[in-house]
């Protein structure tokens, strides 16, 4: 009830801030490095996509930095706190190549909920299986494309779908200036289909953000050296891969 109120008056995230600030030290610093990160990407007025928005890790960042926000989330429980926390547009899809419907496989935690059986086969190889509850949810899905033509072309696509990235990408025809995209150490194949779409739209250059540190760890580069440092950034791990317009 009390969320509510403050997301109704857009006082969730100052009063948290606030907390953290007065309690939570060391929460309040990383709020903080993980803003300053973010504001290389997002400024005010700027419209942000955040897809796979989970409960609004970074949506609440992208609001702080003046962005306005479209908050992609299809799992209804999730989509519930996003409207509890923030006052935005809230989108209750997945996204990928195509429009219509598709299974959520519910992850152990929220944030490792996937549409891609493809990444939970290599999972299971990987012995990790272990990701994902067995239940799952039929949502709706839309497409980039779409949400664009409802909401308007967005500065910054934020991509988080665990292994879905080269489906969203291929649901996307038009430049955007930024996106970023998860990648995983086990499937970087993904990471070249995602780089493929992109250089299709045009000019890219690329960076890495390694296992959420929250800083780049290149220069920017083309796509070939790109897929070529991967390995040695990612791991086995994770990270994310931002682009923007050359």
């Amino acid at each position: 009830m009390i969320k509510g109120m403050l997301a109704r008056l857009g006082l969730y995230q100052p009063v948290r801030n606030a907390y953290n600030r007065l309690f939570r030290p060391d929460a309040a610093a990383h709020r903080n490095r993980v803003r300053t990160y973010f504001s290389e990407f997002v400024g005010p007025g700027d419209l942000v996509f955040d897809i796979g928005a989970n409960d609004g890790r970074y949506t609440g960042v992208f609001l702080e930095l003046g962005g306005r926000v479209v908050a992609v989330e299809p799992n209804p429980s999730l989509a519930k706190t996003l409207h509890e926390r923030y006052r935005l547009d809230i989108e209750e899809v997945a996204v990928g190549a195509n429009p219509g419907s598709a299974e959520l496989h519910l992850g152990s935690a929220d944030i490792l909920s996937t549409l891609s059986t493809e990444w939970m086969d290599i999972a299971r190889e990987q012995h990790l299986s272990n990701q994902w509850s067995g239940e799952t949810l039929t949502v709706d899905v839309s497409t980039l494309d779409l949400l664009i033509e409802k909401h308007g072309l967005p500065h910054y696509v934020k991509i988080d779908v665990e292994g879905f990235e080269p489906d969203v990408l291929r649901g996307l025809s038009k430049q955007v200036p930024v996106i970023s995209f998860e990648v995983q150490g086990p499937a970087l194949h993904m990471a070249a289909q995602c780089v493929e779409s992109l250089e299709q739209l045009g000019p890219y250059t690329y960076s890495v953000s390694p296992l959420d540190q929250h800083a780049l760890a290149t220069d920017w580069l083309d796509g070939p050296e790109l897929l070529e440092r991967l390995p040695e950034l990612v791991g086995e791990r994770h990270g994310d891969v931002f682009a923007r317009l050359a």
